[in-house]
């Protein structure tokens, strides 16, 4: 509180904080002695003409599908959404339009999310649509090992919810498992009750058979992926 009455007029001093309602000395403190800014949380399904009107003032043209696109692969986070329209604004400085091929290329999904997604397609056998997540993730660098890895996770996750399902575990009890938030838990039970336990076997076990084809050197791990996906290995 000294310091808020001195301070140094070589340093910018900056808090963030989520409350200022408290009447304690140094919140008093600030509020007497600090410039104070109010930034409101964008909620999700503002995104989008958030995304539009940045972009058009900075002469830009973003149509509804591509700027929602945008907002699903930065996982609504606002310093991610700097980052990339930084990056998108970079290609597209000719055009002045960024497309949802454009954001497809260079902006990348979270890795969960698309784990998530191609597990659910394979084992749903929706081949082609598993395949185009596949494609998104090489064009995007990712480590085929580490997919692998997650693959296997999210299948040994399905498998212990299943477990937990046969053993009459609620929700609650299944998201404190797993130290999951409820929704999270929700889509984890929602799954486990509908894939088959066969299913999650026999794509554990290829995950593992292909695990060890790959570090014996007997096939390549780019290609090995492709293969299980398309469903040949």
């Amino acid at each position: 509180m000294d310091y808020l009455k001195k301070p140094s007029e070589d340093i910018k001093l900056i808090f963030l904080s989520s409350n200022l309602e408290d009447t304690n000395d140094l919140i008093l403190a600030l509020k007497k002695y600090t410039y104070i800014d109010t930034v409101e949380t964008l909620e999700k399904e503002q995104y989008p003409e958030y995304i539009k009107r940045v972009l058009k003032n900075e002469g830009f043209i973003i149509d509804d599908i591509a700027a929602n696109e945008l907002s699903i692969r930065v996982d609504y986070d606002l310093y991610a959404l700097d980052l990339e329209i930084n990056k998108l604004k970079l290609y597209s400085y000719d055009t002045k339009k960024i497309t949802i091929e454009l954001i497809k290329e260079l902006v990348s999904k979270n890795l969960e999310d698309n784990i998530y997604e191609l597990t659910k397609l394979v084992l749903e056998e929706k081949i082609e649509k598993a395949h185009e997540v596949f494609k998104d993730l090489m064009q995007t660098n990712e480590e085929p090992l580490r997919i692998i890895n997650q693959l296997g996770q999210r299948v040994r996750e399905l498998m212990y919810a299943k477990d937990l399902l046969n053993q009459h575990y609620n929700q609650e009890q299944i998201a404190q498992y797993f130290n999951y938030k409820k929704g999270r838990a929700y889509f984890l039970i929602k799954d486990a009750k509908v894939v088959k336990q066969e299913k999650l076997e026999y794509l554990l076990s290829s995950l593992s058979q292909l695990d060890f084809k790959i570090k014996s050197g007997n096939i390549d791990k780019k290609i090995g992926l492709e293969l299980l996906i398309l469903g040949s290995v």
